[in-house]
Parts: structure tokens; sequence; C-alpha cells
């Protein structure tokens, strides 16, 4: 019985340290380019493909609203037709997730007002 309790929880806790398609994210990235990179911190993204085969750089990770003048540092396909920029993640570039938006939302509320 105790065996099969401790197997859960490592699969419990192994399903939440793993973001999954389609999840929220923020995303923290040192490009060296500080507008990327305030974009980076300020808005949400979701994951829309990940690539198992990738071994580095597995989550796509899509944008809405990205200023023109960013574009360039996403995916090749910059704007596709659903109007996303993506860009490929590492998983220790995704500092937080979260099944809603709204969850990621009041964690930018506080980062912004230093709560």
């Amino acid at each position: 019985m105790i065996n099969v309790t401790t197997r859960f929880r490592d699969d419990i806790q192994e399903e939440t340290t793993t973001p999954q398609k389609g999840d929220y994210v923020f995303c923290l990235n040192s490009s060296g380019n500080k507008k990327i990179d305030e974009f980076l911190n300020n808005n949400i993204g979701q994951i829309g493909i990940i690539d198992n085969k990738e071994p580095t750089y597995k989550y796509v990770v899509r944008y809405k609203n990205v200023p023109i003048d960013l574009q360039y540092y996403f995916k090749t396909n910059t704007l596709a037709t659903d109007g996303f920029c993506r860009l490929n993640m590492k998983r220790k570039e995704i500092t937080h997730f979260a099944p809603t938006r709204d969850e990621l939302r009041l964690i930018l509320k506080t980062s912004k007002y230093n709560l």
C-alpha cells in the first residue's frame, strides 16, 4: 500500500513539473536584447507544440500582439495565418505555467506591483 501511494505521488509531481500542450506560460530568456526580454517577462505565451524529437528547444511557445519591431526575433514564419508569433524555448526558460491564463495574470499583477 505504501509503494502505491509513493508511486502515485511521483506521477503527480512529474505531471505538475512538465508543461503540457495548451498550457499558458511565462518565459525568461536572456537574449541580450532588453526589448525582447521585457516583452517575454511581461506577456503570457501559450505552448502550441511540444517537439519531443528536439532535444533542447522542444517547447514552441506562441505569442499574440508581438510588436512589429520584435517579430524578427521569433520563428521564421513569424506571423502565421492564425496571428501568432512563435518562439522555441527550453524547459528551464519556462518560469511559470498553468492550464488557465487567469492563474498567470495574477502572477503578472503581483510582480508588477512587487506584492
